[in-house]
């Protein structure tokens, strides 16, 4: 009976040393598997880390650009008005607080982009003469020009411009995507100063026509937005987008210059001349007015600039 006691005694502690020694195993296994994965999270973290790192280094790198453009600017500002005499024959030392008084907001892209060197193309704010502040989208010019002012985009042949009269007044759309400027808008800038017309017509996958005015305005509400272009420049197509004293029709409008079913069958708000009834039924005119299209306009003055 003794025997059987110690034999059982003997057994169990037996197990107990087995189970604990397993146990232990286990707990080693899992506190490496753990350690494994603590390691991997924090490799992840630490690649994002500096990659966000290098991507506010690139953004800071940026704006001390744009900060020491401004700085430059302010210089030249100061300058200018320092050596501008004042009523008693001597030279005019300003204030800071009377320079920031005298700061003249942008009228146009061409005030924000003077030339290739001066910035980005992108959304900026612009103060035509006795208009509050709106938003454009600027194009730089590739050929060290002054920046162009986009009135309208159009990406592809769709309804977004088969509008009424008052969107097109007002203007409509997105400034990086289909977007119109509106009459009104267009209207003061191209009465504030002589500007330059540049309109682009996509054909086919990457064909590109492009026009050329050197003058472009409209009249005001009372003319219909009558359209003054002047030398004109289309080469390749057997259309004119543009045609001198046209007037601007949508599709709802009941106009006394009567070419509102120009409108209606384009199914896109434009400056129709009388030649629209001509290609009413041409699918080719159909195509080209409403053909992915841009247009800019910068002022006339930039060309005499240098």
């Amino acid at each position: 009976m003794i025997k059987l006691l110690r034999g059982f005694v003997t057994a169990v502690l037996f197990s107990i040393v087995i189970f604990t020694n397993a146990f232990f195993a286990d707990n080693k296994r899992t506190a490496e598997s753990q350690t494994d994965t603590l390691n991997t999270l924090l490799t992840v973290l630490t690649e994002y880390v500096l990659n966000r790192t290098a991507e506010v280094n690139t953004r800071i790198t940026k704006n001390e650009q744009r900060i020491n453009l401004l700085l430059q600017k302010q210089v030249e500002l100061e300058r200018k008005l320092n050596e501008h005499p004042s009523t008693t024959g001597k030279p005019s030392l300003l204030s800071n607080d009377e320079i920031g008084d005298s700061y003249v907001p942008p009228h146009s892209c061409a005030d924000i982009l003077p030339d290739r060197f001066a910035g980005d193309g992108g959304i900026y704010s612009i103060t035509p003469l006795n208009m509050t502040p709106f938003e454009v989208y600027c194009l730089a010019d590739p050929s060290g020009g002054c920046g162009w002012t986009l009135v309208w985009r159009r990406n592809e042949m769709n309804n977004e411009f088969n509008r009424t009269w008052t969107e097109y007044q007002n203007g409509f759309g997105a400034l990086t995507d289909n977007f119109f400027i509106g009459l009104d808008k267009l209207y003061v800038l191209t009465n504030a100063e002589a500007q330059q017309l540049r309109i682009g017509t996509k054909y086919g996958e990457n064909n590109w026509e492009f026009e050329m005015f050197e003058e472009f305005a409209i009249g005001s509400v009372r003319t219909q937005y009558e359209v003054f272009v002047k030398n004109g420049n289309n080469k390749s197509s057997i259309f004119q987008r543009l045609g001198r004293r046209a007037r601007f029709f949508t599709k709802n409008l009941e106009s006394r210059w009567g070419n509102e079913e120009c409108a209606k069958v384009m199914g896109v708000g434009w400056w129709y001349s009388d030649d629209c009834k001509t290609y009413l039924k041409s699918r080719l005119y159909y195509m080209y007015i409403n053909s992915p299209t841009y247009m800019v306009i910068r002022p006339k003055s930039c060309d005499k600039v240098g």
